[in-house]
């Protein structure tokens, strides 16, 4: 009997865990939303608050892994389960119920939320990357551009290429 307690207290941690892990990618996918708004209306002070608040948490994810490895390895012991079966899937297969369907749900959830995650993620790249298209075009149409060496010349001088300034035309013309 102190043995199931002792297995059952191991795969409590471990759903309290994948509970709080749930909990933190949920937000991860809340930050990567507000970013990607963010970027979307140019508002930099907003993106770089996301940022930094979706870096923190990143450092939390990967701070709380090695409290993941550790139940785990706990748990895979308990059941005894060989180094190639080590994994969520066989987990939950080996595991009582209720752990087993809350380990399920737990795994469901999880990959639906990472699946979220990466869309939103790419969406945003997009987004980003169209935003600084709009700035680099700009920027082009509104800077002179600089001489460009291209090394030395033959008589030890430098090389410079240099390109058409453009102008800006004022009211007065």
């Amino acid at each position: 009997m102190e043995n199931v307690n002792k297995h059952d207290e191991s795969l409590e941690a471990l759903c309290r865990y994948f509970s709080d892990e749930l909990a933190r990618q949920e937000e991860v996918l809340n930050l990567t939303i507000a970013q990607g708004n963010a970027a979307q209306a140019r508002d930099m002070s907003a993106l770089d608050a996301k940022t930094i608040a979706l870096q923190g948490l990143i450092q939390q994810v990967v701070g709380a892994e090695k409290q993941r490895l550790q139940l785990l390895h706990t748990v895979v012991e308990e059941y005894a389960l060989p180094k190639e079966a080590q994994t969520l899937s066989h987990l939950i297969e080996v595991v009582p119920e209720p752990f087993q369907s809350r380990l399920r749900d737990f795994q469901k959830k999880m990959q639906t939320i990472l699946k979220e995650i990466q869309h939103v993620v790419r969406e945003n790249n997009r987004k980003m990357r169209y935003s600084l298209r709009i700035v680099d075009h700009a920027l082009h149409a509104v800077t002179p551009h600089t001489p460009v060496s291209r090394g030395y010349n033959a008589s030890g001088a430098d090389a410079v290429v240099r390109s058409a300034v453009p102008t800006m035309v004022d009211q007065r013309g």
